[in-house]
């Protein structure tokens, strides 16, 4: 009764039949069809003590609640039955230079020899907020070290995430957030590409199937802390294939985080992750405390 395929996916009809043979078992409280009348026209919620769990008519999402609200699985059922991003677990690529896991969602920030990461905390506490098109799941953490608030939201209008964060009194840094690590299955490898703009009126498509391994967020040195950049001069980076494509695009009325992406061949596989970079540093930087704000939405799209 522990299967991934009760776990996961759940229909009402699934769901019922579980629930019979669940309470044919002498249990202390009675099962009960846990949250699906108040929300069924729109979405199922469950979880478990590692994930919770989103299902709804055309998007299927996967959160870690002891790794900071990472992302496991997003999956949009409308265009794809596959995982477009999310986490890739240790052993996936089968080599010692990348036998980590690699996670979606997440910020990284570097000061002082330091390294901060809400990898590192347990959100089993969180709120949910439901408006008229979306859910909202927000989770906070305060200590000496850091200040901040992060919220996933699922809009079932526009059929996409948005993400959002807002630090405050953070000292910036190397301060790097909305790590998306691409599903390598995803998208066809030989036609896969990148696209943005960068100061011109058409968008620059660049292949990567044909390109060598890079990484923007690369030192040059312990004091310049990256080597490039995306312009996304109008806010918008895509990654697809020539069937489908992730659009991410960056809300700029919050701050001008800009794009970087990593991209390695490994093997037969590949590791595909795209970042943003909210503070670096170089000869010329001062340390002071800011509070930063950012948000970005995503989507995925056909051709």
């Amino acid at each position: 009764m522990w299967s991934s395929d009760l776990r996961t996916h759940v229909t009402e009809t699934k769901w019922k039949k579980l629930s019979k043979e669940l309470n044919k078992i002498k249990f202390k409280k009675k099962i009960t069809n846990y949250s699906y009348d108040k929300c069924k026209s729109r979405y199922l919620l469950n979880e478990n003590s590692n994930d919770l769990i989103i299902n709804s008519k055309n998007l299927f999402l996967v959160l870690n609640k002891k790794k900071g609200l990472t992302i496991k699985e997003f999956i949009d059922k409308k265009i794809n039955d596959k995982n477009i991003f999310g986490t890739i677990p240790q052993g996936f690529y089968n080599h010692i230079d990348y036998d980590v896991d690699f996670f979606s969602g997440h910020f990284t920030h570097e000061y002082e020899n330091k390294k901060d990461t809400d990898i590192n905390y347990n959100f089993t506490k969180y709120l949910i907020k439901e408006t008229n098109k979306s859910i909202i799941i927000s989770s906070k953490k305060k200590d000496k070290r850091v200040n901040f608030k992060k919220s996933i939201e699922i809009d079932f209008l526009k059929n996409q995430l948005n993400f959002l964060i807002d630090f405050k009194k953070i000292r910036p840094s190397v301060l790097r957030i909305f790590h998306i690590t691409i599903n390598p299955k995803i998208f066809l490898r030989k036609n896969l590409f990148y696209a943005t703009k960068n100061g011109g009126k058409k968008l620059e498509y660049f292949s990567l199937n044909n390109n060598g391994d890079f990484n923007h967020g690369d030192r040059v040195n312990n004091i310049v802390s990256s080597k490039n950049c995306l312009g996304a001069t109008d806010g918008k980076i895509i990654i697809g294939d020539k069937i489908k494509y992730l659009e991410i695009n960056l809300d700029r009325s919050f701050s001008a985080i800009m794009p970087m992406i990593q991209y390695k061949k490994i093997k037969n596989n590949y590791l595909l992750r795209i970042f943003f970079s909210a503070s670096e540093t170089d000869d010329t930087y001062k340390s002071s405390l800011k509070s930063i704000k950012a948000k970005i939405s995503l989507k995925l799209k056909k051709f």
